[in-house]
Formats: C-alpha cells, sequence, structure tokens
C-alpha cells in the first residue's frame, strides 16, 4: 500500500483558528467584566461595612468614656467617705501623734488621688 499524502485544508484550518481567537477573546473579556463587577460589589460592601464599624466603634468609645467617668465618680466619693472616717478616728483618739499622722495620710491620699483622677478624666476626653 502506498501513503497518499493529503494536503491541508487551510481555509478550514484559518477559519477553526479565527473562531477559536475570538472565543477565547470573547471569554476573557467576560471574565474581566465579571473580575472588574466582583471588584465593584466589593468595594461597596466594604466601604458600607466599614461605615459600620466606625460607627460601632464611635458608640463603644463613647459608652466607655460615660463608664469611666461614672467610675471615677464613684472612686473619688468613696475615697472622701473614706477619708472622712479615717480623721474622725484619728481626732477621737487622745494622742496627738496619732491625730497628727492621720491628717498628714489622708491629706497625701487627697492629693495624690486628684492627681490621678484629674489625669484620668483629661484621658478620657
Amino acid at each position: 500500500m502506498t501513503a497518499q499524502k493529503t494536503a491541508p485544508n487551510t481555509d478550514a484550518t484559518a477559519t477553526a483558528a479565527t473562531a477559536a481567537t475570538a472565543a477565547t477573546a470573547a471569554t476573557a473579556a467576560a471574565a474581566a467584566s465579571a473580575v472588574t463587577d466582583g471588584v465593584t460589589a466589593f468595594a461597596k460592601l466594604a466601604g458600607e461595612n466599614a461605615d459600620r464599624i466606625v460607627a460601632l466603634n464611635e458608640t463603644v468609645v463613647e459608652a466607655a468614656k460615660r463608664t469611666g467617668t461614672i467610675t471615677l465618680d464613684a472612686y473619688e466619693s468613696g475615697l472622701a467617705d473614706l477619708l472622712a472616717i479615717e480623721e474622725k478616728i484619728g481626732a477621737a483618739t487622745r494622742l496627738d501623734w496619732v491625730g497628727a499622722l492621720t491628717k498628714a495620710h489622708t491629706s497625701y491620699v487627697k492629693e495624690f488621688s486628684s492627681a490621678a483622677t484629674a489625669l484620668a478624666r483629661e484621658a478620657m476626653k
């Protein structure tokens, strides 16, 4: 048997190549459009969520400041009551040095506490 050589059909090959190129280009364009749409949707969603997170963060910070102020007020009130009791006890003793010591101690605690709470209040602004 002899092998017969066949001439390739160049027109059909060229048409198939052109169709494949067009299909590839269409697929690439569709993929690029889908990616662009996805990125746009993600950016919109991320922006909306970022706004929600910022609003929530502001709410939390304001609540923490209110709680901190209430806590400092309670601390100052409780400390003032405790120091008043300490001064009364020191004054009730018959020993002058005990009275002087308790006055010195309460004075020191008041000054230190005032400075510390003032710093804490300033930090909460």
